[in-house]
């Protein structure tokens, strides 16, 4: 343990707390837990009371807490994650704070799990691994939960209540486009490019996505022309202002579907990609976009939450969908190729699909 400065004022108590959440802050906060114990176990308590067990047990980890109290809140974190053996092994690891190496395990065991197409204990341990890094985000129901329980099932073509208000201001910043994930998809969609080729994303939101596509187009020496689709209207006016040379303009995927944006989109269209759209479509929305993608393009690159992708039905987890992938692209005559886990995981975004045509 670090020396110890002395205890912290409330305001700074309250700036730590409203701070921790952001991955850019969050180690120099956590030094600053580790110079304060006391501080870390008094929001370890204010969590636990909030009934934020993850957080807490961040918290417990940076501080000299009581090993009884931290073995309680582990063990019941821990209560749906794979056999004893294992579990004892994270518990003892976490009760030592070793929360490097128990992220470095979770995610091994993820991305074991996912490769042997075993999703849902990747995905138990895709939402440990998320909790540990972002301990005021709790995790997701377990994939195996709704399996077992077959509730939120989504049977039928009810879009819900829509997420997002065409007419509403940005709310999402999306500037940052040379994350890791997002310079993944963008490797992999480029793989997949001609020369001077074309690539459309439907949801594009401010056009990150397709713009990283460009820079890494234009790494290889190789032209493009990028086409987005968005129905947020003020989105739309920013991606165009921060990204000129970005086409993408306002729409839906109804007036997709329907033919109404057919004069302003090129007929054949190399790559059309979807990065954490299809979660938000309901199962008929999802059939027309790779009914679309089927007609106007070679192929189809998916980044979303994959983990039911041999499912039988789509089911709902919170606001999002977990979409039986498989199935609705065979039924919309599309085979799948290639699936891999994302490097940068989340607790919603899980994986990459790339699929073509089958006839």
């Amino acid at each position: 343990m670090n020396s110890v400065d002395p205890a912290p004022s409330p305001d700074v108590l309250g700036f730590i707390h409203s701070i921790l959440g952001t991955p850019d802050q969050l180690s120099a906060s956590e030094a600053f837990l580790g110079r304060h114990p006391q501080c870390a176990e008094d929001l370890a308590q204010n969590c636990r009371a909030l009934g934020n067990h993850w957080a807490s047990l961040h918290f417990l980890a940076k501080a000299s807490a009581n090993g009884d109290e931290r073995t309680g809140l582990v063990r019941e974190a821990m209560a749906s994650l794979g056999d004893q053996a294992t579990r004892s092994s994270w518990i003892f690891k976490l009760n030592l704070a070793e929360i490097d190496t128990i992220q470095a395990e979770a995610l091994s065991r993820a991305r074991s799990a996912f490769e042997q197409g075993r999703m849902a204990e990747a995905d138990d341990a895709l939402q440990l691994l998320h909790c540990l890094r972002n301990p005021f985000m709790p995790p997701l129901t377990p994939l195996r939960d709704l399996l077992e329980t077959g509730e939120n099932a989504q049977e039928d073509d009810d879009p819900g209540p829509p997420l997002f208000d065409p007419d509403a201001p940005p709310c999402i910043d999306y500037s940052d486009v040379d994350s890791p994930r997002r310079l993944e998809f963008a490797r992999l969609i480029a793989d997949l490019m001609p020369p001077d080729g074309i690539c459309l994303e439907i949801g594009c939101y401010d056009g990150a996505v397709i713009q990283a596509v460009g820079k890494e187009m234009s790494r290889r020496g190789e032209g493009c022309a990028l086409f987005g689709i968005e129905p947020t209207k003020s989105v739309v006016a920013l991606a165009r202002k921060r990204t000129p040379g970005l086409m993408i303009m306002a729409g839906n995927v109804a007036q997709m579907a329907e033919g109404r944006l057919n004069d302003r989109l090129p007929q054949i269209i190399d790559v059309i990609c979807l990065s954490a759209a299809c979660q938000l479509l309901s199962p008929a929305e999802l059939v027309s976009v790779f009914d679309f993608a089927r007609q106007r393009s070679a192929n189809v690159a998916i980044a979303d939450d994959v983990v039911n992708l041999d499912g039988t039905r789509s089911l709902r987890r919170g606001v999002y969908r977990l979409h039986p992938f498989r199935a609705v692209l065979a039924q919309c005559g599309l085979a799948i190729r290639t699936v891999t886990m994302v490097p940068e995981v989340s607790r919603a975004y899980s994986g990459y699909i790339v699929a073509a045509s089958s006839q």
